[in-house]
């Protein structure tokens, strides 16, 4: 109120405190930009601010320099880095020797004819990014899309990323697609253009009974949709406002711009969806991504293709069994005192460096040959412990004769270490 009241005299100290409360406005709005929400600040993935830039913990350019592979245009890309497992898929555009399906074709067609085509300039995508990573027990699935220059800044379209387990191909003329086997996932991202830069994300699951989505289809086909954003398992964000800077395509690390609308990004708690049931282990190795023409998303007809290609998500734990390996060991012996000795020779074998309690192994007095030498070999022992090593302690007694006194070696003068999966060790 004084900075209004100030009508005279004052005029420059006036300005100048407009113009600090817009700078400190305009820094909130970036602040604000900046937060990832639930999903990303749980993965650690900056998935929902609509650029690739590392800002804060990790984003798409955290990948860069990529070596993408195959000849253009169709290229495949995989890369490893701070934890995440990086795929990328490249297309080609604007051309009519695209991969694409036949007018008409619906998501619920299994095995669809893939033809040469030229999408619809909303729905010709250049190429799709994928990264997955567990944190926490939690399977975190990352997408983004980027699609050709477009003729205006808000068109409508739907782009669907479909995760196969199966690796049965498809007949010839389906490029490449695995046949859909029950529990396959497709992830749609719906960019309805018009205002919103934030999209939906739905899923669903591929049945062999029960509802369809499509109510006029019977099964197999892809199941009722769950909205993951409505959830509050899937954030996402399109470049609405503005270029962006990509730095991990075909080119990298050469940086190529993107222009308004022509970027979408997303991140998926798989687990908290229920896509991996806990104790459960559960993999996809196949992906595609798929445009759509505007529409309702479960009916719209099928434009571009990008893929299919290799890209592993699991929730499998890697189990550690105890059974550790068997062993045969031998030992020998050979008494030094007056002139040859005579007798026996007793070895017994411990896993303790004390040799108290019960030996793992006793051999009985064993005599001594013309040599004086004694031996022994024990049958199969199994080592103990996860990392399949163990140390065994031997004790050796001597019996004794008439010109030699007993005598009994200290515990563990001769031990026997097996580490690792040692050569000639039955495991």
């Amino acid at each position: 109120m004084s900075a209004h009241r100030d009508r005279t005299g004052g005029g420059r100290s006036r300005r100048w405190f407009v113009v600090g409360a817009l700078a400190a406005v305009a820094a909130l709005a970036l602040t604000l930009a900046a937060a990832a929400g639930p999903i990303g600040a749980a993965s650690g993935f900056e998935d929902d601010d609509g650029n690739l830039a590392v800002d804060s913990t990790f984003d798409w350019n955290g990948f860069a320099p990529v070596t993408w592979t195959g000849a253009a245009p169709y290229q495949r890309a995989s890369k490893t880095a701070s934890g995440w497992a990086f795929g990328g898929l490249s297309d080609a555009q604007e051309t009519t020797s695209d991969t694409g399906f036949a007018g008409g074709t619906k998501q619920d067609k299994d095995c669809p004819s893939v033809t040469g085509t030229k999408a619809p300039n909303k729905d010709d995508l250049k190429r799709i990014y994928l990264a997955t990573k567990t944190v926490n027990g939690h399977v975190y699935l990352n997408l983004a899309w980027v699609r050709i220059t477009q003729n205006t800044t808000s068109p409508s379209a739907h782009v669907g990323f479909e995760f196969n387990k199966g690796t049965t191909p498809c007949p010839s003329g389906s490029d490449g697609l695995v046949q859909r086997t029950a529990g396959d996932v497709l992830i749609v991202y719906d960019f309805e253009g018009s205002s919103t830069d934030v999209p939906t994300l739905t899923a669903r699951r591929w049945v062999t009974s029960g509802a369809c989505e499509v109510s006029s289809d019977s099964p197999p086909c892809w199941g009722p949709a769950v909205n993951l954003t409505a959830f509050g398992f899937a954030e996402a964000k399109v470049n609405t406002f503005g270029a962006v800077s990509d730095t991990i395509g075909p080119n990298s690390p050469t940086p190529e711009s993107l222009g308004k609308s022509e970027f979408g990004e997303a991140g998926i708690d798989l687990t908290g969806a229920g896509f991996f049931p806990p104790g459960v282990c559960s993999a996809f190795g196949k992906v595609s991504g798929v445009s759509r023409s505007s529409g309702n998303s479960g009916q719209a007809a099928m434009e571009d293709l990008v893929g299919p290609g290799d890209f592993n998500i699991n929730n499998c734990v890697p189990t550690t069994t105890t059974t550790g390996q068997k062993v045969v060991i031998t030992d020998f012996a050979r008494p030094s005192g007056f002139g040859t000795p005579t007798g026996t020779v007793t070895f017994q074998l411990f896993t303790n460096s004390s040799c108290t309690g019960t030996p793992l192994y006793d051999s009985g007095p064993v005599a001594l040959g013309v040599d004086g030498l004694a031996s022994a070999t024990t049958g199969p022992l199994t080592t103990t412990g996860t990392d399949t090593s163990a140390t065994f302690y031997w004790l050796v007694s001597y019996s004794g004769d008439a010109n030699n006194l007993p005598s009994t070696s200290p515990c563990g003068t001769e031990q026997t270490t097996i580490s690792g999966n040692t050569p000639g060790v039955d495991p």
